[in-house]
């Protein structure tokens, strides 16, 4: 309830959004297109950022980079909900946070917080 109330009072960045919800205890998985040889570089500026403690980074390797965008992020998000329910048992999606509408493909998306993008635009 703590993490719903505070995104609606504003606009806060997302490094808040995302503090806010760690310190909750809320688990966070961060799936990027990014390439895997680029996991230790973007693991580094996730923690730069402040923001430490999340549950999972997946990024694109192998074949994956050759799949459209869109089931990329569809197959990562569904493999990771299964693997973490198995671990955590019940287990659910409270929100989205991306810039892409491929963010938000899934029915299990929780509550959608789309970020404006001005530079690109995935599919």
């Amino acid at each position: 309830q703590v993490f719903i109330q505070h995104i609606t009072k504003g606009y806060p960045s997302n490094n808040e959004i995302l503090s806010l919800a760690l310190s909750q205890g809320v688990k966070i998985i961060f799936v990027s297109e990014r390439p895997h040889y680029l996991y230790q570089a973007t693991q580094a500026a996730l923690n730069n950022a402040g923001l430490h403690g999340y549950l999972d980074l997946i990024l694109r390797k192998g074949a994956e980079s050759h799949m459209p965008l869109k089931s990329f992020k569809k197959n990562a998000r569904k493999s990771a909900l299964l693997k973490y329910r198995k671990k955590y048992g019940h287990l659910y999606v409270l929100g989205n946070l991306g810039d892409q509408d491929c963010d938000f493909d899934d029915n299990d998306s929780g509550i959608r917080m789309k970020l404006p993008n001005y530079m690109y635009s995935l599919s």
